[in-house]
């Protein structure tokens, strides 16, 4: 009520779990449009990304000066997906010359874009001239954003579904982007409930806590918790990971031992009810998720969403969902993982 662009973007971004209260389209388009209209950074990438995929021709268009004031305001993300833009000439003119500054100043600040085109020279990064003031913003079709994808029924045993293109190519940047530069060692957690660096998962990963996430991202794990037939508040933080070459996850299943979750029963959120994973990219060969008992493998697709049981309907563990992330044999395999509960989970 004070005016600032902080608080109402934070307000947008926890209205989104609907858990600290219930969820207004109409309410978190106002904070979303009011932190735009203040420069706040990534309230403007927010919108450039949403435009980008769901506005109209002239608001996809448009949606790239937003990326430039973002950009101006530091987001580094912002730029990020500006290069890519201006290297492609999607929803501008191409500047392969700028693009290849932004890609060597963004690698620089350890976001992984791709390298420099050298069949053009680099320029500067900044823009030539200013981009024009930012306009009316139409948030009206917000909602699309969260919507399930179509999805594909693949075993009913442990409900295996397969969503192609639930995520756009630059949606999977952004999540590249957003988390990248923080990656760490993968952990895991073993029978006892003791945390260590992982033997069976030699990935890189990065917890994505509320107060790290964004709109955007929480608009891309709505859509993943709908597709699972969920609300995101019964999901855990998402999780960033990254297997480089001879990176591998060994078989293994979801659900968690008893020292890590309270049971429904004594009040707690329960056993992980549902796995979803969106594949970020598409690794040179390898980094397919196999399930060994179903006697199938999903190869690694940009923009894929996979979905399967942990649990059967009764609550009993379903040992089916047995699954492993293959070695990558060439180039990196991006994925980002959500873990549902049985009931609320976050509270923020």
């Amino acid at each position: 009520q004070a005016g600032s662009a902080d608080a109402a973007y934070r307000l947008a971004v926890l209205s989104l779990v609907d858990a600290a209260e219930p969820l207004n389209w109409h309410r978190l388009a106002e904070r979303l449009t009011r932190a735009c209209h203040a420069g706040h950074p990534d309230a403007l990438c927010d919108a450039a990304l949403f435009f980008g995929r769901f506005g109209t021709p002239a608001q996809q268009r448009a949606s790239t000066a937003l990326l430039e004031h973002a950009a101006v305001r530091g987001s580094i993300v912002a730029m990020a997906l500006l290069g890519e833009r201006l290297a492609a000439g999607r929803l501008c003119d191409a500047d392969p010359a700028r693009a290849n500054g932004i890609r060597v100043l963004a690698a620089q600040l350890d976001l992984p874009v791709p390298p420099p085109d050298a069949r053009h020279g680099v320029a500067a990064p900044e823009p030539r001239q200013a981009p024009p003031p930012v306009g009316e913003l139409d948030f009206t079709r917000l909602p699309d954003a969260a919507q399930p994808p179509e999805a594909d029924t693949l075993d009913a045993r442990i409900g295996l579904r397969l969503a192609a293109q639930a995520l756009s190519d630059e949606e999977c940047l952004y999540i590249r982007c957003l988390g990248g530069p923080h990656l760490q060692p993968s952990i895991t957690a073993d029978p006892n409930g003791e945390t260590q660096r992982s033997r069976i998962r030699t990935s890189h990963d990065f917890l994505f806590l509320p107060e790290t996430e964004t709109v955007a991202l929480r608009l891309l794990q709505a859509r993943m918790a709908a597709a699972a037939g969920l609300p995101l508040k019964q999901a855990e933080a998402m999780v960033l990971l990254r297997y480089a070459p001879g990176q591998e996850y060994l078989p293994h299943r979801d659900y968690l031992p008893p020292s890590r979750f309270t049971p429904v029963a004594d009040g707690g959120s329960g056993q992980r009810l549902r796995t979803a994973i969106a594949y970020l990219n598409t690794p040179d060969d390898g980094g397919d998720t196999v399930f060994p008992l179903l006697e199938r493998a999903l190869p690694a697709r940009i923009g894929h969403l996979a979905l399967f049981d942990n649990l059967h309907p009764d609550g009993r563990l379903n040992e089916t969902s047995l699954h492993a992330g293959a070695p990558v044999k060439q180039g990196v395999k991006w994925i980002c993982t959500l873990w549902i509960r049985q009931q609320a989970h976050r509270t923020a």
